[in-house]
């Protein structure tokens, strides 16, 4: 278990598998595409866009991931 700590000093639990994923997205430049994650990767990167830590976007007809900044997180 790790906690990711974001910009706005929010501070969220990820599983080992979850920060695998979220090092793949920090490692890659720029948005990394959902067709070069396998389908567990796929999944636990749904979890992680769910989670706030993730955003989910549409490049050039394709999905892809890039790492939240802190001013799309809502405090609830």
């Amino acid at each position: 278990m790790k906690i990711h700590d974001l910009s706005s000093g929010l501070r969220i639990p990820l599983s080992n598998a979850e920060h695998d994923v979220l090092l793949k997205v920090q490692q890659h430049d720029g948005a990394l595409p959902h067709s070069s994650l396998d389908e567990r990767e796929g999944q636990l990167a749904l979890e992680l866009v769910q989670k706030g830590v993730l955003t989910r976007l549409r490049i050039k007809g394709k999905i892809c991931y890039t790492v939240n900044s802190a001013a799309n997180v809502r405090r609830i």
